[in-house]
């Protein structure tokens, strides 16, 4: 059984959460409900900081997904930072083309937020 360690950080009006460890489905239901509370109390500007995530179930990679979805139809966005290659090919997959945007820094995955014209990480 693997842990998830979560970090929030609140920067420039979006909430950053850094994640260590695993995502899969004993580790899953802590980020679960924080991004469930975030969204619910109306903060739907989320980042995930996942570069030091070691594992990623494919169900818990479909939750964060819809999660994605969510969010942007609250007004916001979920978006994915430091996200390895092949797990944005498998979410891709799952998603069917229709991908919460990944970047490779904090500060591009903020300006995103900020200007929408900023490129996503295919």
């Amino acid at each position: 059984m693997h842990r998830l360690a979560l970090n929030k950080q609140r920067l420039q009006g979006v909430e950053v959460i850094r994640l260590t460890g695993a995502i899969e489905p004993c580790s899953f239901g802590n980020l679960e409900a924080v991004l469930n509370k975030l969204i619910s109390d109306g903060c739907p500007y989320i980042i995930l900081e996942c570069r030091d995530v070691a594992q990623f179930g494919t169900v818990e990679l479909k939750q964060l997904l819809n999660f994605a979805h969510h969010a942007r139809a609250c007004g916001g966005d979920l978006k994915c930072v430091g996200l390895p290659q092949k797990v944005r090919q498998i979410a891709s997959l799952i998603a069917n083309g229709d991908l919460m945007d990944c970047y490779d820094e904090i500060a591009v995955a903020l300006a995103a937020f900020q200007n929408p014209r900023v490129p996503a990480l295919a």
